[in-house]
């Protein structure tokens, strides 16, 4: 018998090799087109965020959004046969007519305009926007390369060999065009004034189809006849990788998310995977006999490609590499897994009575508890440093230092059997009494309170910490959702779905509550739950596999474990779900968290294994996203599938807008692993401010609006992510909300772009009469179909009353063009959408009176007057806009705001309060 408080340290260590690492085959997803025998080829990213596709039998262009909505559009001529497809610098798609001898162009409402091509039976084919802002196109049956301008001039240049068969064609990193001639076993180059060079294959009537630029700056080929991918340098270098399949027949190929080449394998029902390194993987598609030809990525991280011969479009996302630890004790049943504030992961071993800790690099070391047969559950990160789960068996709650010092807290109620655990918004724990039928709350001194639930026998599984300052959990047998107060309070919401067997919950990225679930009737669902308590569900693929814990990935998705179904699932917040297996024949994922190394991590209870999760796309991210305070620690993580070894230069520019004109303007560069601050003059190629190197450096460097100290500032390594830790103190001047970008630039000179990842805060500023005082949530993702509240607060110290208008502009800058801008009239409670010409002063897209119903659109957003409000009490207004944005608006998106009173006299000015990122 133990005392209530007993304290324990043990501690076992030993390094596990990592059992060999899986790559996992792609999720692939089918969509049958609308007209049958459509014979699908190209397929293109169009500027609304939907995927573009030729449809050459039947005379159509297709469309099809991410959540797999089809539309067709039949071109004005009858057989026209279209071929190629690209999106076009007008905001428009232009594609190939190959029969018809035509060029044509859609808007993205459908509107089409043809052109003929100066040279009769031409034959286009391939098509891509030019680095001059024209469309550059190849006419295979001329053997010409064409050129026409958006607003339909021809140019017409003949290849140097005759009967040269051009077909595919893409822009190159040198600024000129590259295609590949079928006909003369050629890889061609045109510079934008018409001079030509070709380039000889060296193997034999190879037939090459697609052409695209790669990650390596390099051109990369697909030999149809061949049966290779071939690789082409700028100065003409050509190697070649076969296949692993025979005869497989590569026809479309193009740059993947994963820092890869994908391509299509049109006779044998493929899609291969090449690394820079020539590595190749095929993936079978689901359709036999498929006859894959175009393949794009698309703006969801996935790779879409059309499928000629069984008229559908195929989805791939890549899969993550899988490694796998086993544990040292065996039959340790790991539970539970939760990243430590030490760096490394901390589990639950079930079965072997332990706590293990693993660091990133596959250390593990196991720390016994005190109480005999305790089956630890769950683990969560405290508020005080150290770790703390729950002992299924016994009745306690444990809690473990870094050092592995253990303490156990005896629950009052007996036989309770403590399930999951969290720590709360108020600095304690709030844990799951399965039988007990309670929460239950322990500080970080060990006092616990509990509070019974309302429904009996509702075995409360998972808690969570929810967006709305609430406890939010399940409840596995009488299906219910629970939310409770910090004060106690519980309210319970009926899950739809009769019989359900909520599991594991999360707070989403989208500010909805996240839950899995299991139905005895073999369904399986991972279900979504608004603060307000409106449900929706999403069927898994694999029926019966019963989705367990859930936990938000790098890349901004919910990732779940399949207890039955021996995968590991990926569900975006616009609710699609992909499947990978994991490489434990009949494993079973319970637990899954997000490391410290950017990666996931998961606990495989039967096999004894702790799983790392190398995902092949992750999003840059900072840590935190939101704040206030003149110092701070910022971490940013930046991943490249190929390896932190590829990344060249990562940049941080933290300012109200995008300028490094009187910025916090960082660049690090690591292979020299030297950090640049630029100076208030904003050039990013100097002069800079200072400089230092990391990792053991020592002092500071700084300009008007920052400094950056070497003492707390970092640059590590882990799996594909480099982690930058900044120990930053801002200067009292650059007082404001101010937007954190980040960009990355690979080995090869290509960069992502500049990101909006979060907003900090410098306190400073001088009192003024009207003030932003926040956003909720101040970052958001957006869920596909579903409206979103995003709520604003604004003050006024001589009352709300007096305000006269409050402008929110959603864009990737300060711009109202083809933004998401709503001005809020106080005096007449009205709300205004500016349209996407994006004036102020009108015309306007709509307005509505608010609180009431309705809704006001533009091509960005839609608000609707069901959830939105209005509503003053003393000097604050509170804004609440339910909010939709159309795929189209894809991207991460600043929020700005702005108030002026009603006479004028008052403005705040533009102010970043937030970002949201549309998938």
């Amino acid at each position: 018998m133990y005392s209530r408080r007993a304290v324990w340290l043990a501690g076992a260590l030993l390094t596990c090799s990592r059992l060999a690492l899986a790559q996992l085959p792609p999720s692939i997803t089918e969509y049958a087109t609308p007209t049958s025998s459509s014979s699908a080829r190209l397929i293109t990213v169009g500027p609304d965020g939907a995927l573009w596709f030729a449809e050459y039998q039947v005379s159509k262009i297709g469309r099809i959004s991410t959540a797999g909505t089809l539309t067709e559009y039949p071109t004005p001529t009858a057989s026209s046969g279209p071929y190629g497809i690209t999106a076009g610098p007008d905001g428009a798609l232009w594609f190939t007519e190959s029969t018809a001898g035509q060029i044509g162009r859609i808007s993205t409402t459908g509107a089409i305009t043809e052109y003929p091509t100066p040279t009769v039976s031409s034959g286009p084919a391939g098509i891509t926007a030019g680095p001059d802002g024209a469309l550059w196109f190849s006419e295979s049956s001329a053997s010409k390369i064409g050129r026409i301008s958006t607003t339909g001039t021809f140019t017409e240049y003949p290849t140097p060999t005759v009967s040269s068969l051009p077909s595919g064609i893409t822009a190159g990193p040198d600024g000129a065009l590259w295609f590949t001639e079928s006909g003369a076993n050629n890889i061609g180059r045109v510079t934008t004034g018409g001079t030509f060079n070709e380039y000889a294959i060296p193997t034999a009537s190879s037939n090459t189809s697609g052409i695209t630029a790669g990650p390596d700056g390099a051109l990369w080929f697909a030999e149809s006849t061949g049966s290779k991918i071939g690789r082409i340098t700028t100065a003409g270098a050509i190697t070649e990788y076969p296949t692993t399949t025979a005869s497989s027949g590569p026809a479309g190929i193009t740059a993947g998310p994963d820092g890869a080449l994908w391509f299509s394998e049109s006779s044998v029902s493929k899609i291969g995977r090449i690394g820079t390194s020539g590595t190749i993987n095929e993936y079978t598609t689901p359709t036999s006999s498929s006859g894959p030809s175009g393949i794009t990525p698309g703006p969801d991280g996935a790779l879409w490609f059309t499928e000629e011969t069984s008229s559908k479009i195929g989805r791939a996302v890549p899969g993550p590499t899988i490694g796998e630890y086993q544990t040292p004790q065996v039959n340790s049943s790991p539970m539970g897994i939760t990243a430590g504030p030490d760096g490394a992961l901390w589990f639950t071993e079930y079965l072997g009575n332990n706590i293990g800790r693993i660091t990133t690099n596959g250390t593990i070391t196991e720390y016994a508890l005190p109480a005999m047969f305790s089956e630890p559950y769950f683990i969560t990160a405290g508020p005080d440093g150290a770790l703390w789960f729950t002992e299924y068996n016994v009745g306690k709650i444990g809690r473990i230092t870094t050092a592995g010092a253990i303490t156990e807290y005896t629950i009052p109620t007996a036989m309770s059997y403590p399930f999951g655990i969290t720590t709360g918004p108020d600095g304690a724990l709030w844990f799951t009494e399965q039988f007990g039928n309670n929460i239950g709350r322990i500080t970080t001194a060990g006092v616990i309170t509990e509070y019974p639930i309302t429904s009996a026998t509702s075995e409360p599984h998972i808690i969570t910490a929810g967006p709305d300052g609430a406890l939010w959990f399940t409840e596995f047998h009488t299906g219910n959702i629970g939310r409770i107060t910090t004060a106690g309070v519980v309210t319970e919401y009926s899950i739809p779905e009769a019989s359900s067997q909520p599991w594991g919950i999360l707070a989403g990225p989208d500010g909805a509550l996240w839950f899995t679930q299991y139905n005895p009737n073999n369904t399986t669902n991972i279900g979504r739950i608004t603060t307000a308590g409106a449900f929706s569900e999403y069927s898994t693929p694999t029926a019966g596999s019963a989705p367990t814990v859930i936990t938000l990935g790098p890349d901004g998705a919910l990732w779940f474990g399949e207890y039955y179904g021996a995968n590991i699932g990926r569900i975006t917040t616009a609710g699609l779900i992909n499947e990978y297996p994991v490489p434990t024949v009949d494993g079973v994922p319970a637990g899954i968290a997000t490391g410290p190394d950017g990666e996931l991590w998961f606990t495989d209870q039967v096999y004894y294994v702790i799983g790392q999760a190398i995902l092949p796309l992750a999003r840059p991210s900072v840590e935190p996203g939101s704040g206030s305070g003149l110092s701070q620690t910022l971490t940013f993580r930046f991943t490249d599938a190929a390896g932190p070894g590829d990344i060249g230069v990562v940049d941080v520019l933290i300012n109200t807008v995008l300028d490094g004109a009187n910025a916090c303007y960082i660049a690090y560069v690591r292979s020299a692993n030297t950090l640049y601050l630029v100076d208030n003059g904003g050039d990013a190629g100097g002069p800079f401010a200072g400089s230092l190197v990391l990792n053991g450096g020592a002092g500071s460097t700084q300009n008007s609006q920052c400094q950056i100290h070497s003492v707390g500032s970092s640059a590590t390594t882990t799996g594909t992510t480099l982690v930058l830790t900044l120990n930053v103190t801002f200067q009292s001047s650059f007082a404001g909300n101010q937007l954190m970008h980040v960009a990355q630039v690979n080995q090869a000179g290509y960069t992502n772009g500049w990101q909006r990842v979060g907003v900090w805060q410098v306190p400073g500023s001088p009192a003024t009469q009207i003030t932003m005082s926040g956003q909720n949530p101040s970052r958001g993702v957006s869920t596909g179909g579903i409206d979103q509240p995003i709520t604003f607060i604004i003050t006024d110290t001589s009352g709300y009353t007096n305000l006269g208008v409050v402008d929110v502009l959603i864009n990737g800058y300060i711009d109202g063009i083809g933004a998401c801008y709503v001005a809020y009239v106080e005096s007449s409670n009205t709300l205004y959408l500016v349209d996407d010409g994006g004036d102020a002063g009108g015309p306007f897209a709509g307005a509505m009176v608010l609180n009431g119903s309705g809704s006001i659109e533009n091509s960005q957003c839609r608000i609707d007057g069901a959830g939105s409000s209005a509503t003053g009490s003393g000097d604050t207004l509170t804004l609440t806009l339910n909010m939709f944005f159309y795929e189209g608006f894809f991207g991460n998106q600043a929020l700005y705001s702005a108030a002026r009173d009603s006479v004028g006299g008052n403005n705040t000015g533009w102010q970043a309060l937030g970002t949201w990122s549309v998938p």
